[in-house]
């Protein structure tokens, strides 16, 4: 079974990008604790996350740097070049469901969540995917 269900709290303010094809996408990551004891620390572990389309436009519109969320999403590997044209892997969770539980209240997060949607150029909002790596 490939399911994960995660409860934390987004570690940035998201930004919808759109592929070459015109679908709708958004990376983002959230801090979860780690259920545990680990002495007097507390352990966080930041999990990558991305959601298309419909689910995508919505997540941007609605969500800002320490919303907390329940999402939940499948596990997936790519692999993709980097900038010197080395071969990299990445595992992320795609999100099939989120929640918002909590809105931030500060006024700082909310300047800066106004701030983050504004457009400087055209190219900030393409990434190279083919249709070949939407999962659907």
């Amino acid at each position: 079974m490939n399911n994960g269900n995660v409860v934390g709290r987004l570690t940035k303010t998201p930004q919808l990008k759109t592929t070459k094809n015109g679908t709708s996408v958004c990376t983002f990551t959230m801090a979860v604790d780690r259920p545990g004891t680990y002495g007097d620390k507390k352990k966080v572990d930041f999990i990558d996350w991305i959601l298309w389309r419909k689910d995508a436009e919505n997540f941007v519109k609605y969500c800002r740097k320490g919303t907390l969320l329940a999402v939940t999403g499948i596990i997936t590997t790519r692999i993709y070049k980097d900038r010197d044209g080395k071969n990299r892997k990445i595992t992320e969770l795609t999100g099939t469901f989120f929640q918002i539980l909590k809105q931030p209240t500060t006024k700082e997060t909310m300047e800066e969540s106004n701030q983050n949607h504004h457009l400087k150029d055209d190219t900030d909002y393409f990434i190279d995917i083919s249709d070949d790596d939407v999962p659907f």
